[in-house]
């Protein structure tokens, strides 16, 4: 790779002035492109209120605060809702559940629990062993998601 030789000059110039650190390079802060302090305008990263995730939230919580009375009414919480609708196309294991509904396995097995006792999901077993079981909708879930959805 060769160099113009400006860029060969502006390295050279951020050696001499002890800037650099190792090879000479800039030192590097915990997110590339993040700005040196907090005084200095960084346009690689949006404000806070243009970063998707952050839009994504504000529009989930904009839904959810019309869905949650009718949730609560019926004993359910949002996490129960999402297991609920995931297994609406088919029964699955465990570990797709929490993948699918972004939960971990210990606050799924609970939140199982919960709904096998609400009469809503069921535990099938395989043909690959007896602790391995699908989860599936009963008919009382399934009346409940054509009650709910939107």
């Amino acid at each position: 790779m060769v160099l113009s030789p400006n860029v060969r000059d502006q390295s050279i110039s951020t050696r001499e002035r002890g800037a650099g650190g190792r090879n000479g390079r800039p030192p590097v802060s915990g997110v590339a492109g993040a700005a040196a302090g907090p005084d200095m305008h960084n346009p690689i990263l949006p404000p806070v209120v243009q970063m998707l995730p952050l839009a994504l939230l504000r529009t989930r919580e904009a839904m959810m605060i019309h869905f949650r009375p009718a949730l609560r009414a019926r004993g359910l919480t949002e996490q129960q809702w999402r297991v609920l609708r995931v297994l609406e196309e088919e029964p699955l294991d465990a570990t797709t559940i929490a993948e699918r509904v972004c939960l971990l396995a210990p606050s799924l097995s609970r939140i199982l629990k919960g709904l096998v006792d609400l009469g809503m999901v069921e535990r099938i077993r395989t043909s690959r062993g007896p602790r391995r079981r699908r989860i599936a909708l009963t008919e009382k879930g399934r009346a409940l998601i054509e009650e709910l959805a939107p």
